[in-house]
C-alpha cells in the first residue's frame, strides 16, 4: 500500500466532507476523521512506512499542509466552543439574552421558533424531547405579581390545553434576580404525557414567560430537565445601549420598535442612527416613516407628516433613485387627512417615477399610484391600477380586502384617505 498516495485520497475526502456537510454532523465527523487519518498516513510515510519499493516516492507535504490546517482549524473552533460556549440569543428590543443552556441544548432562532408558537420570542430544544420558549409581551398598567403569585401562576395554568391537568406546584420563586411565580403542570396532549413548568416576571416594563416543555415519564417533579433552560435566560441591563455599536445596530432595533408601533423609541434610534451617518438615505426613509405613522396613530398628526415629508425629502434628495422613499412620499401626498400634505398631481408623478424604477412589478407601488388617481378625481385611472395591483396573488391574499374596500370608494367618486 502507497501511504502518500493514500493520505491525498483521505485527506481530500475528509475535506468535502466537512466542508459540505459541516463539522456538527455524521458527513462532517467522518470528514474529520478522514483527514486525520490522511495526516497520518503522509507523517508515516516520510519516516519510510508503507513506500513500495517498485514504485517512486513523492513526500505528501501539500497535503500534509492543508490537512494540518483542517485539524488545527476544527481544533481551535472545539476548544473555543469548550471554553465560551456557543454565542447567547440577545433580543435588544424585548431587553434580554438567552445563553447556551448547555450540553445537548440548541437555541432555535425566533424565525423557527414561530413556524410553532408564533408568539415565542426565541427558543431552545434538547433533542427531541425537551424544548422551552422565551414570551414576551407588553405590561399591562395594573399587572403585578407581587403579593398575587398564586392568582398568576393559576392563570398561567389554566390558558395549557391539556387534558386530565395535574398541579405538581405553584408558588412565589426567582429568577436572574427578580421576583417571580413558578408552577408545574402533568397532563396530556393527544394521548400524550407531558410536563409543563412556566416561569413568570416582570421587569424592564414587560411580562416574560418561560415555558419548557417534555415528556411526563421522562421528567419528575423537581423540574431539574428544564433547570438549564430556565438558567440560560437573563435580563439585559437598564442601559440598552451599551451593547449597540454602529448605525446599522440602532437602525436595526428602530426598525424593531417600528413594527411594535412603539414610534417614539423607533424615532430616538433613527436620531441615534443618523447622527453617526447622516449621508445614509435608508435611514432619513426609514425615519420619515416613522414619523408617517405616529402622526397616523397619535395626536398632532400635521407636525407629524410635516416631519415626514421633510425626512423623504432628504432620503430623494441623497439617493434619487430610491423608490421606497419616493413611494411613501407619494403615498403620503396621495391620502393623507392632511390638507396641507396632500398634493395629487406631484403624487401622480412619484408613484409613477416609483413604479417605472422597480418595473411596475411591486403591487403596493401600483396601489400607491391607484391612491394618487383617486386624489386628483380621475377615478378610471384609481380603479384600473387598483385592480392591476389586485392581479398579484401575495397582494390579493394579504391586502386584498382593504383593496375591494378602496375600489368602492372610487365606484362612489370617493379618494382614499389613511
Amino acid at each position: 500500500m502507497n501511504f502518500a498516495r493514500s493520505s491525498t485520497l483521505f485527506v481530500v475526502l475528509g475535506m468535502l466532507g466537512v466542508y459540505s456537510g459541516g463539522q456538527p454532523n455524521v458527513f462532517g465527523l467522518v470528514g474529520v476523521v478522514s483527514i486525520g487519518l490522511g495526516v497520518l498516513l503522509g507523517m508515516l510515510s516520510l519516516f519510510g512506512v508503507g513506500r513500495p519499493a517498485d514504485q517512486p516516492y513523492k513526500a505528501p507535504w501539500i497535503t500534509l499542509t492543508f490537512g494540518g490546517m483542517v485539524l488545527l482549524t476544527v481544533g481551535i473552533g472545539a476548544m473555543s466552543v469548550a471554553v465560551r460556549g456557543r454565542a447567547p440569543f440577545i433580543d435588544q428590543v424585548n431587553g434580554f439574552r438567552l445563553d447556551d443552556p448547555g450540553q445537548g441544548w440548541t437555541i432555535v432562532s425566533p424565525k423557527a421558533i414561530r413556524t410553532i408558537n408564533e408568539g415565542a420570542a426565541v427558543g431552545a430544544k434538547r433533542g427531541s424531547e425537551l424544548s422551552g420558549c422565551v414570551f414576551v409581551e407588553p405590561l399591562d398598567s395594573d399587572l403585578r405579581i407581587a403579593g398575587l403569585e398564586q392568582q398568576v401562576g393559576q392563570e398561567m395554568i389554566d390558558q395549557l390545553a391539556m387534558d386530565d391537568k395535574r398541579i405538581v406546584f405553584n408558588r412565589p420563586d426567582e429568577l436572574d434576580g427578580q421576583k417571580a411565580v413558578r408552577c408545574q403542570v402533568v397532563g396530556t396532549i393527544a394521548g400524550r404525557g407531558l410536563r409543563c413548568e412556566s416561569v413568570a416576571l416582570i421587569a424592564n416594563g414587560r411580562f416574560y414567560r418561560l415555558m419548557a416543555v417534555g415528556p411526563s415519564d421522562q421528567t419528575a417533579d423537581d423540574g431539574l430537565a428544564f433547570r438549564p433552560f430556565m438558567a440560560a435566560f437573563h435580563l439585559l441591563p437598564a442601559n440598552e445601549d451599551a451593547a449597540l455599536k454602529g448605525a446599522d445596530a440602532y437602525a436595526t432595533r428602530a426598525y424593531d420598535w417600528l413594527c411594535k408601533d412603539q414610534y417614539d423609541k423607533a424615532l430616538k434610534d433613527y436620531d441615534r442612527a443618523l447622527q453617526l451617518e447622516p449621508d445614509r438615505a435608508a435611514f432619513w426613509n426609514a425615519r420619515g416613516f416613522a414619523w408617517h405613522m405616529k402622526g397616523v396613530h397619535g395626536e398632532d398628526r400635521p407636525a407629524c407628516e410635516d416631519r415626514a415629508l421633510s425626512d423623504y425629502a432628504e432620503a430623494i434628495r441623497l439617493d434619487p433613485k430610491s423608490a421606497s422613499a419616493i413611494n411613501n412620499r407619494a403615498w403620503l401626498r396621495a391620502t393623507s387627512k392632511v390638507d396641507r400634505c396632500r398634493d395629487g398631481k406631484a403624487a401622480v408623478e412619484e408613484a409613477t417615477k416609483a413604479c417605472e424604477l422597480t418595473g411596475w412589478k411591486k403591487p403596493g407601488i401600483v396601489d400607491t399610484l391607484s391612491c394618487a388617481y383617486a386624489e386628483i378625481g380621475d377615478f378610471e385611472q384609481a380603479i384600473r391600477w387598483q385592480e392591476k395591483a389586485l392581479e398579484d396573488p401575495s397582494y390579493h391574499e394579504e391586502d386584498g380586502e382593504n383593496a375591494k374596500a378602496k375600489l368602492a370608494l372610487y365606484g362612489k367618486q370617493k379618494p382614499f384617505r389613511e
